[in-house]
């Protein structure tokens, strides 16, 4: 939600409403939907020594929004609304405000998981290199599931009696 509050004027995008609160001397609250705001035009009219801001919507009947007895007052609670309407994305509409909530909480998810998968590494790798004792070095070759040069009773595909293959006696 944003806010411009000064003087008699609050001005806030509420979910997919702009409302415009005003506290002088008649308190009233105006209401609008965003998504119907996306082609309308924010006017300040002086009339009989007031001055109104109105919106105009493209195809429908101007609306006053409020009249002041002077035109700085007017000119003040345009400003509020007019900020209120920009920083409260009226161009999206009203249905994809939410979105960006969305889009952030994805980015934190999917930062979290990267974290994670760096500390998962890194722990691994401080684990394996301790129980190791340090670097294992080069590892030896194989030759059918039997270390060369280990057993020379052994020979690929002969049997071989256990107490030869195991150094019994």
């Amino acid at each position: 939600m944003f806010a411009c509050t000064s003087k008699d004027v609050d001005a806030k995008v509420v979910g997919s409403a702009l409302v415009v609160s005003f506290s002088g001397q008649q308190p009233k609250v105006w209401r609008a939907d965003m998504s119907g705001l996306a082609t309308a035009t924010l006017e300040l009219r002086d009339a009989g020594g007031k001055s109104s801001v109105i919106l105009n919507k493209s195809g429908q009947p101007e609306e006053v929004i409020a009249t002041y007895p002077d035109r700085e007052s007017a000119a003040h609670a345009h400003k509020m609304i007019t900020r209120a309407m920009l920083r409260g994305d009226v161009q999206a509409g009203g249905g994809h405000q939410g979105n960006g909530m969305i889009w952030r909480v994805v980015k934190w998810g999917i930062a979290i998981v990267f974290l994670l998968f760096i500390i998962d590494t890194a722990s691994t790798a401080v684990r394996n290199y301790m129980a190791g004792g340090g670097n294992p070095g080069p590892a030896r070759p194989t030759m059918d599931g039997t270390e060369m040069g280990r057993n020379p009773y052994a020979k690929p595909g002969e049997p071989v009696p256990a107490d030869q293959l195991f150094g019994g006696k």
